[in-house]
């Protein structure tokens, strides 16, 4: 996705947007591909990046329950039932029934009922078995890596210089406050900011960032700004 697809649709934006440079922003794994564009291919046509939730390393405690998905590598079997099972289904099903499971996407009293459950109606998909494979593969390295293991998008993270927003979740299990200041902390470029919201009251989980009850007054507005003055109409 980064050597090529990710390159497509951005030559599309720049295509119908008339722009050779354009602002970016990227939540989660959309996060994680910029990076890579930009580290590993230089970011041509990439003015700035806004990376929500996006981390570059998957060796935090609260990261553990990730490492469970290492058992599916050691059975074939275990691995074929998994990518059988209809993800949407079974996650409308048994997410909400799972304390445990539910803080790990997101702080519960972070998200309306009606939000919770149009997450799960239309924001699951089905996982492909190559991003299935490219992400046991960096679970097991602890850190972001190519699907073939051979090369580093975290140490490349050094060549980023572009205007770079990085924005983490205190109650983010999936992604802790602690790996978006690593990114913070590795990345090249002298315009850098970072934000770690929910420090002061309830703490914004995984899919708060985008989809919580004060999100639309608290993250995008912040974005919003930033994004606004990398481009010069602030």
């Amino acid at each position: 996705m980064v050597e090529r697809d990710l390159p497509a649709v951005l030559r599309y934006v720049q295509v119908e947007s008339g722009k050779s440079r354009i602002l970016c922003v990227g939540y989660e794994i959309g996060g994680l591909l910029l990076y890579g564009y930009l580290g590993r291919k230089g970011g041509s046509g990439v003015a700035a990046l806004a990376a929500i939730a996006a981390p570059a390393t998957f060796d935090q405690p609260q990261q553990e329950p990730m490492k469970r998905l290492l058992s599916l590598e050691r059975s074939p079997s275990l691995k074929k039932l998994f990518l059988s099972l209809n993800v949407p289904f079974f996650a409308r099903l048994v997410i909400p029934l799972v304390p445990k499971w539910e803080k790990l996407f997101y702080n519960p009293e972070n998200l309306d009922d009606e939000v919770k459950a149009r997450l799960m109606e239309e924001a699951l998909a089905e996982i492909h078995p190559g991003v299935l494979d490219h992400l046991l593969v960096m679970i097991k390295r602890g850190e972001f890596v190519s699907e073939r293991g051979d090369f580093s998008y975290r140490k490349a993270l050094g060549r980023i210089e572009l205007p770079l927003l990085l924005i983490g979740g205190e109650a983010d299990m999936l992604a802790p406050p602690e790996t978006i200041r690593a990114v913070h902390r590795a990345v090249g470029s002298k315009d850098r900011t970072l934000r770690i919201m929910g420090a002061k009251g309830k703490g914004y989980g995984h899919i708060d960032l985008v989809a919580g009850k004060k999100a639309s007054v608290e993250v995008f507005p912040l974005i919003s700004r930033w994004l606004k003055q990398r481009d010069g109409r602030e």
